[in-house]
Protein backbone atom coordinates (compact mmCIF):
# COMPACT_ATOMS: atom_id res chain seq x y z
CA UNK A 1 0.00 0.00 0.00
CA UNK A 2 1.13 3.19 -1.08
CA UNK A 3 0.24 7.20 -1.44
CA UNK A 4 -1.84 7.92 -4.32
CA UNK A 5 -3.54 3.88 -4.01
CA UNK A 6 -7.62 3.73 -3.98
CA UNK A 7 -8.79 2.00 -0.67
CA UNK A 8 -11.69 1.14 1.00
CA UNK A 9 -12.36 -0.14 4.32
CA UNK A 10 -13.09 -3.68 5.61
CA UNK A 11 -16.83 -3.54 6.61
CA UNK A 12 -17.57 -0.46 5.95
CA UNK A 13 -18.76 1.95 2.79
CA UNK A 14 -15.74 4.14 2.57
CA UNK A 15 -13.22 4.47 0.22
CA UNK A 16 -10.78 7.09 -1.56
CA UNK A 17 -6.78 7.92 -2.06
CA UNK A 18 -4.50 7.08 0.17
CA UNK A 19 -3.06 10.55 1.40
CA UNK A 20 -0.23 9.59 3.99
CA UNK A 21 0.90 6.61 5.57
CA UNK A 22 1.68 7.05 9.39
CA UNK A 23 2.82 3.07 10.92
CA UNK A 24 0.43 1.28 11.39
CA UNK A 25 -2.81 4.26 10.44
CA UNK A 26 -3.54 4.68 6.90
CA UNK A 27 -5.19 8.47 6.02
CA UNK A 28 -7.16 8.75 2.67
CA UNK A 29 -9.46 11.29 1.39
CA UNK A 30 -12.95 10.19 0.13
CA UNK A 31 -14.03 11.95 -3.48
CA UNK A 32 -16.17 14.26 -1.47
CA UNK A 33 -13.31 15.85 0.34
CA UNK A 34 -13.45 14.19 3.46
CA UNK A 35 -10.60 12.74 5.26
CA UNK A 36 -10.75 9.28 7.29
CA UNK A 37 -7.64 7.48 9.35
CA UNK A 38 -8.28 3.98 9.91
CA UNK A 39 -5.53 1.10 11.24
CA UNK A 40 -3.70 -0.56 8.38
CA UNK A 41 -5.77 -3.97 9.43
CA UNK A 42 -8.68 -2.31 8.61
CA UNK A 43 -8.09 -1.10 4.84
CA UNK A 44 -7.66 -2.82 1.35
CA UNK A 45 -6.11 -1.87 -1.85
CA UNK A 46 -8.73 -1.88 -4.08
CA UNK A 47 -6.72 0.14 -6.79
CA UNK A 48 -2.93 0.43 -6.78
CA UNK A 49 -1.40 3.53 -8.59
CA UNK A 50 -0.08 1.78 -11.17
CA UNK A 51 -3.68 0.05 -12.24
CA UNK A 52 -5.13 3.74 -12.39
CA UNK A 53 -2.40 4.37 -14.27
CA UNK A 54 -2.48 1.93 -16.71
CA UNK A 55 -6.51 2.71 -17.32
CA UNK A 56 -5.97 6.05 -17.92
CA UNK A 57 -3.64 4.76 -20.78
CA UNK A 58 -6.40 2.34 -21.65
CA UNK A 59 -4.01 -0.34 -21.63
CA UNK A 60 -6.78 -2.39 -19.78
CA UNK A 61 -10.53 -3.12 -21.54
CA UNK A 62 -13.25 -2.56 -19.05
CA UNK A 63 -15.43 -5.29 -20.66
CA UNK A 64 -12.51 -7.52 -18.73
CA UNK A 65 -13.04 -5.91 -15.66
CA UNK A 66 -15.70 -7.03 -13.23
CA UNK A 67 -17.72 -5.25 -10.93
CA UNK A 68 -18.72 -6.53 -7.53
CA UNK A 69 -21.26 -4.77 -5.21
CA UNK A 70 -19.96 -3.80 -1.82
CA UNK A 71 -22.15 -4.85 1.35
CA UNK A 72 -23.48 -2.21 2.95
CA UNK A 73 -22.60 -2.79 6.75
CA UNK A 74 -23.42 -0.60 9.09
CA UNK A 75 -22.10 -2.74 12.34
CA UNK A 76 -18.74 -1.85 12.72
CA UNK A 77 -18.81 1.66 13.81
CA UNK A 78 -16.81 4.17 11.97
CA UNK A 79 -14.07 6.08 14.50
CA UNK A 80 -12.52 9.09 13.84
CA UNK A 81 -9.92 10.50 15.65
CA UNK A 82 -10.03 14.10 16.23
CA UNK A 83 -6.14 14.38 17.39
CA UNK A 84 -4.38 17.40 15.76
CA UNK A 85 -1.92 15.46 14.03
CA UNK A 86 -4.63 12.95 12.52
CA UNK A 87 -6.58 15.81 11.16
CA UNK A 88 -3.73 18.14 10.05
CA UNK A 89 0.14 17.19 9.33
CA UNK A 90 1.66 20.55 9.90
CA UNK A 91 0.19 22.12 13.20
CA UNK A 92 3.00 22.79 15.26
CA UNK A 93 2.98 26.58 14.40
CA UNK A 94 -0.80 26.72 15.59
CA UNK A 95 -2.31 28.01 18.73
CA UNK A 96 -4.16 25.85 21.25
CA UNK A 97 -7.43 27.95 19.84
CA UNK A 98 -6.40 27.32 16.47
CA UNK A 99 -6.36 23.84 16.82
CA UNK A 100 -9.37 23.41 18.43
CA UNK A 101 -11.34 25.33 15.56
CA UNK A 102 -9.46 22.98 13.04
CA UNK A 103 -11.32 19.85 15.31
CA UNK A 104 -14.92 21.69 15.65
CA UNK A 105 -14.74 21.82 11.50
CA UNK A 106 -13.83 18.27 11.30
CA UNK A 107 -16.76 17.56 13.77
CA UNK A 108 -18.66 19.50 11.69
CA UNK A 109 -17.73 17.00 8.49
CA UNK A 110 -18.38 14.17 10.45
CA UNK A 111 -21.70 14.98 11.88
CA UNK A 112 -22.51 15.68 8.15
CA UNK A 113 -21.17 12.63 6.84
CA UNK A 114 -22.88 10.37 9.22
CA UNK A 115 -26.08 12.21 8.57
CA UNK A 116 -25.55 12.09 4.85
CA UNK A 117 -24.40 7.73 5.05
CA UNK A 118 -27.71 7.66 7.29
CA UNK A 119 -25.02 6.16 10.10
CA UNK A 120 -27.34 5.69 13.76
CA UNK A 121 -23.36 5.22 15.77
CA UNK A 122 -19.92 6.66 15.71
CA UNK A 123 -16.79 6.75 17.86
CA UNK A 124 -15.14 10.31 18.19
CA UNK A 125 -11.69 9.47 19.70
CA UNK A 126 -11.11 13.08 21.50
CA UNK A 127 -7.83 11.99 23.51
CA UNK A 128 -7.53 12.59 27.25
CA UNK A 129 -6.68 16.59 28.39
CA UNK A 130 -8.07 18.85 29.85
CA UNK A 131 -11.77 17.95 28.32
CA UNK A 132 -12.11 21.14 26.22
CA UNK A 133 -12.59 18.82 22.94
CA UNK A 134 -14.69 16.54 24.89
CA UNK A 135 -16.57 19.53 26.30
CA UNK A 136 -17.76 20.72 22.80
CA UNK A 137 -17.93 17.83 21.10
CA UNK A 138 -20.90 17.00 23.73
CA UNK A 139 -22.25 20.56 23.30
CA UNK A 140 -22.59 19.77 19.87
CA UNK A 141 -24.00 16.68 19.87
CA UNK A 142 -26.92 18.21 21.96
CA UNK A 143 -27.35 20.72 19.99
CA UNK A 144 -28.23 18.59 17.20
CA UNK A 145 -30.32 16.25 19.18
CA UNK A 146 -28.39 13.14 19.31
CA UNK A 147 -27.37 11.56 21.92
CA UNK A 148 -23.90 10.24 23.29
CA UNK A 149 -22.06 7.78 25.82
CA UNK A 150 -18.85 7.04 26.47
CA UNK A 151 -16.94 4.53 24.36
CA UNK A 152 -15.48 1.46 24.91
CA UNK A 153 -12.92 2.13 28.06
CA UNK A 154 -11.08 -0.93 27.36
CA UNK A 155 -10.59 0.34 23.77
CA UNK A 156 -10.30 3.87 23.93
CA UNK A 157 -9.79 4.40 27.75
CA UNK A 158 -11.92 6.95 28.32
CA UNK A 159 -10.78 9.17 25.47
CA UNK A 160 -13.55 8.48 23.11
CA UNK A 161 -16.97 9.17 22.97
CA UNK A 162 -20.18 6.96 21.15
CA UNK A 163 -22.05 9.44 19.32
CA UNK A 164 -25.72 7.87 18.63
CA UNK A 165 -28.66 9.21 16.62
CA UNK A 166 -31.80 10.09 18.96
CA UNK A 167 -34.79 7.86 17.43
CA UNK A 168 -36.94 10.88 17.07
CA UNK A 169 -34.83 12.29 14.41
Amino acid sequence: MKIGDWVSVIDDQLEGKVVSIDENMISFESDDGFRYTYPRKKVVVIKSSIHNFLNNRNVHKKDNIKKTKKKISHSDKPIFDLHIEKIQSKHHHLSDNQKLEIQLQEIRRIFHKMQYKHYREFIMIHGIGKGVLRSKIIQMVKEKNWDYSDASYQLYGGGALLIIKNKSI
